[in-house]
């Protein structure tokens, strides 16, 4: 069974379950699950986990040499609950071109879920894409990545110079409610005005027939968004001119009009009933099959009889899930017809309320802040992160946060302008919301391959015990992919670590190296005929970007002022707080045995007289070994003690943690340079390979320098998990600590990411005021166990 089926399997059995039982549950009483729609929908999705993350970040405006804090929650794509399925969370920093700049790779495992960035000094001025994805969510495109725009300045580098967009870069897009015009027929036409930057602008808008009668205008309601009544007419053709402000002009073609069809048109009928009208010039149909589903939980699937071209669906709001649901009309043979969205605000998020803290502050004075968090009025427990930062108007304004994250963004497609809005108290936050659900598609779920009853093809495994290590194997003479060829992984010096495995039918080769933290060395190569082949070792990030365009930034004269600041307090900390800054948690489970635990035996050589050539030393000390020669050549054999004779296979020989393609070659080294013999004297099965007793030999140097190498390896500088950095705040506690003359101008306050309740759902937090004076931030936002988010701000002044 390979990596990828045992992964299959794995997530199946403990989601397959669950999902069946919500998604069955949820559906409305009218129609039985037998029917073949929803047994294709309910079969595929048995066979797909989806996976949303989302980064809590300190803040969103950071300048070049600062450290990048960052918070990962992990949940479901269905019910948004903390999962612990993948182990391994790989974040990118992309530069405008969408050309990664940083990378890391941190741990899921809980206490683990976070990590940060030293923003170097190379960098550009301007904005920044930072995004998220574990190994399993490359299987579905970077589209379904966690992004977020950041704006880096450095001051102490010329940045990128300031473009302004060109009269020809706002866009008009039109959207028919459904998805299709037809002719006679009555439509609502969603549109978005926007720049290149996705951001809103606004116009006039005029639909304009063939002979120059204006049949429609519009103007968008918010952030270039908006809808418009239109019917179009038998043999005219259309076109929509967009006037701008500054007088240019933007002409743009009608979508396609059919000359025969469905439109769809979903409204509000009474506060707690929805009303999906279908109607039709197809002659001859009877009845028809409206499925909703939210996130891939079904929860509604009604059939209704047309009357008249016309067939209208009665939905219950409260069988609508939460968040983003996708309603799709079918025929009567199971083909859709016409579909659109719809967002149901949360109803229940958690309240935190603060108490404790004041509107202002002294330099350096201690800040105590209560936290309480209630559901329905009801203490709960919850997982939260913090941040308290310096707050002005460099500070980029992102409404984005966990909530309107969760359950709007990470289900829609491309830009959303000012997300928050959509969860405010607005009069028009109604009708905008219903103008976003028009314009943006469905990103996470479309039906083809479920009408189809495709497998889906999945690349890349789940990582749900640690890091693999991703590898191909070619043929050095010709090129190809050799399939089935054994290989190894070396995690050389102390302790020596060694994974194995065969390829598959397309050279790929998969090493699981679970717990492998900080900077070093990995070493592959072919574990049988090494010098026919070549093993590549792969970067585990995403080459794939989606497309994302970012604003050009235009800092103003008057910033000139804060920027000194800001990389003041940035140079201030690393001068006289690296030390500090540089401080990192090391993993409680780190192992510190070599992959093959307690060896059998060890010989330390200094603990013997020293002979000059390694036969002597073996011949004379390890009695586990035997050196013959044959064919005019020196060779090894391990003793199998149990039988008390010599086994005829190979043994594995390893020298400073890398095997040795060639065992008898360790009779060529210099045993001075030798320190320690460890013995596996017995057959060992390692993965797909079974060696016959093991020798590993560690040098005085550990660096594999006694003896020259095999050409064929390939080492490879690897970054593995990152290792928890530890946020560094000052104490002000004695006067002593207060009367230090150390400047104290941090930009980031305080950062914790692990704030973590008692089962009052309470939790106390206290930091201490920095000498920078000016407005501060606390932004706190989490998640408890049932998915149910958090979020709550609150601002002070340091005088």
């Amino acid at each position: 069974m390979t990596c990828f089926e045992w992964n299959a399997r794995f997530f199946l059995k403990v989601w397959l379950t669950i999902l069946i039982f919500f998604s069955l549950s949820d559906i409305q009483a009218q129609l039985p699950a037998a029917e073949p729609v929803v047994q294709k929908f309910q079969a595929f999705n048995k066979k797909t986990l989806q996976e949303k993350i989302y980064l809590h970040t300190d803040k969103n405006f950071y300048v070049a040499g600062e450290l990048l804090w960052f918070k990962a929650y992990y949940v479901d794509g269905w019910f948004h609950e903390p999962l612990q399925v993948s182990k391994i969370l790989y974040v990118d920093l992309l530069d405008k071109q969408n050309n990664p700049v940083l990378h890391t790779m941190i741990s899921l495992r809980p206490g683990q879920d976070n990590g940060s960035l030293q923003l170097p000094l190379s960098l550009n001025s301007g904005r920044y894409q930072l995004r998220a994805y574990t190994n399993w969510m490359k299987n579905f495109g970077p589209e379904f990545f966690f992004h977020k725009q950041l704006l880096i300045v450095n001051p102490l580098k010329a940045g990128d110079s300031v473009s302004v967009p060109t009269k020809g870069s706002v866009s008009l897009d039109l959207l028919p409610e459904g998805g299709h015009l037809v002719r006679g027929l009555e439509s609502r036409i969603g549109f978005a005005i926007h720049d290149a930057y996705g951001k809103g602008v606004d116009a006039e808008g005029f639909i304009i027939s063939a002979a120059h009668d204006t049949v429609a205008r519009f103007r968008p309601l918010k952030f270039g968004l908006g809808s418009f009544l239109f019917t179009p007419q038998p043999q005219l053709a259309y076109s929509a001119l967009l006037f701008l402000s500054d007088g240019t002009v933007v002409k743009k073609e009608l979508p396609s009009i059919d000359e025969q069809g469905y439109v769809m048109k979903l409204k509000d009928d009474g506060p707690d009933r929805l009303r999906i009208t279908v109607v039709t010039n197809v002659a001859g149909y009877s009845e028809l099959l409206l499925i909703a589903h939210t996130r891939q939980v079904l929860k509604v699937a009604i059939k209704a009889r047309s009357n008249n071209g016309v067939t209208e669906f009665l939905v219950d709001k409260s069988k609508i899930g939460e968040g983003v649901s996708q309603f799709t009309v079918f025929s009567n043979e199971g083909q859709p017809l016409c579909e659109r969205l719809y967002f149901k605000r949360p109803a229940e998020n958690i309240l935190i309320k603060t108490s404790g803290n004041r509107a202002d502050y002294r330099s350096r004075e201690k800040i105590e802040v209560q936290l309480d968090a209630s559901l329905n009025n009801k203490n709960v427990p919850v997982q939260m992160s913090m941040a308290v930062f310096r707050n002005d108007s460099l500070q980029m304004e992102n409404s984005m946060d966990i909530e309107n994250y969760l359950w709007l963004g990470s289900d829609l497609a491309g830009y959303i302008e000012a997300p928050g809005f959509y969860f405010s108290d607005g009069a028009d936050v109604g009708e905008a919301t219903d103008n976003l659900m028009l314009v943006h598609g469905w990103r996470r779920f479309n039906w083809e391959g479920v009408l189809k009853n495709s497998q889906p093809a999945y690349l890349y495994p789940a990582e749900y015990n640690g890091h693999i290590i991703n590898g191909r194997i070619t043929e050095k003479a010709s090129g190809r992919p050799a399939e089935n060829v054994a290989a190894f992984l070396s995690v050389p010096f102390s302790p020596s670590v060694l994974f194995s495995n065969r390829s598959d039918n397309k050279g790929l080769v998969h090493f699981d190296v679970t717990n492998y933290y900080g900077a070093g060395e990995v070493v592959a190569q072919a574990s049988e005929k090494s010098a026919a082949y070549r093993v590549d070792i792969n970067s585990p990030y995403s080459d794939a970007s989606a497309a994302h365009n970012l604003a050009p930034i235009n800092l103003s004269a008057r910033t000139k002022d804060m920027l000194e600041d800001y990389s003041i307090g940035m140079q201030t900390e690393h001068i006289y707080s690296s030390e500090q800054l540089n401080r990192y948690e090391r993993p409680l489970f780190t192992d510190t045995l070599p992959f093959y635990g307690k060896p059998d035996r060890i010989y330390y050589l200094d603990a013997f007289t020293r002979f000059t050539t390694m036969e002597e030393v073996l011949r004379e000390y390890v009695r586990e070994i035997n050196v013959f020669t044959r064919s005019g050549k020196l060779r090894m054999k391990m003793l199998n003690e149990e039988k008390r004779e010599f086994y005829e296979d190979n043994m594995l020989v390893m020298l400073d943690g890398i095997p040795l393609a060639d065992p008898d070659k360790i009779l060529q080294l210099d045993p001075l340079k030798i320190r320690k013999v460890e013995i596996i004297s017995r057959a060992y099965v390692y993965g797909p390979l079974i060696f016959a007793g093991i020798a590993s030999f560690t040098s005085y140097k550990n660096n594999f320098e006694a003896v020259e190498l095999d050409p064929s390896l390939i080492r490879v500088d690897y970054e593995g998990i990152q290792m928890n950095r530890v946020f560094y705040a000052p104490v002000y506690e004695t006067a002593e600590q207060k009367a230090s003359r150390k400047p104290d101008f941090r930009n980031t306050l305080f950062w914790t990411p692990d704030i973590k309740t008692d089962a009052s759902g309470r939790a106390k937090i206290s930091f201490y005021s920095t000498d920078q004076k000016g407005k501060y931030t606390a932004v706190i936002q989490g998640l408890d166990q049932s998915g149910h988010t958090a979020v709550s701000a609150f601002s002070f002044v340091v005088n």
